[in-house]
């Protein structure tokens, strides 16, 4: 069993743009392709997933409905965070052409005041 990168305490600000805005629970991180969209290049945007279907998240059938919130584009899920949550992490990544590797987060809780997210970027990715 693998454990992810390491985890981050990020301070929430008020001040945030529009497309970095966090709910409780499961938060989606990704990039917005949409070159006409006015988070377009500025960072990661944030899709609100918060406690939807039981709080579960399934990243190769629930993807789909990862969208810009700015001008609802779907985008590819990079990373993830989550505020005032218990949480788990667990899933298989591709090693190599022919292995897996069982990789998986014990349960925390991450505080509501601050996002807990994962360091670096491509913890999402078509390797898992």
């Amino acid at each position: 069993v693998s454990k992810l990168s390491i985890m981050v305490m990020v301070k929430i600000s008020q001040n945030c743009p529009p497309w970095k805005r966090i709910t409780e629970g499961l938060n989606i991180e990704g990039y917005c392709p949409n070159s006409s969209c006015q988070s377009y290049n500025k960072g990661r945007v944030i899709f609100c997933w918060g406690f939807g279907n039981g709080g579960v998240f399934n990243f190769l059938q629930d993807k789909q409905f990862c969208k810009c919130p700015l001008c609802n584009r779907n985008f590819e899920p990079t990373n993830f965070g989550f505020l005032d949550t218990w949480y788990k992490v667990s899933g298989w990544k591709k090693t190599s052409s022919t292995e897996a590797l069982n990789v998986s987060h014990e349960w925390e809780f991450a505080p509501n005041s601050s996002y807990t997210t994962f360091s670096g970027d491509n913890q999402i990715s078509s390797d898992w």
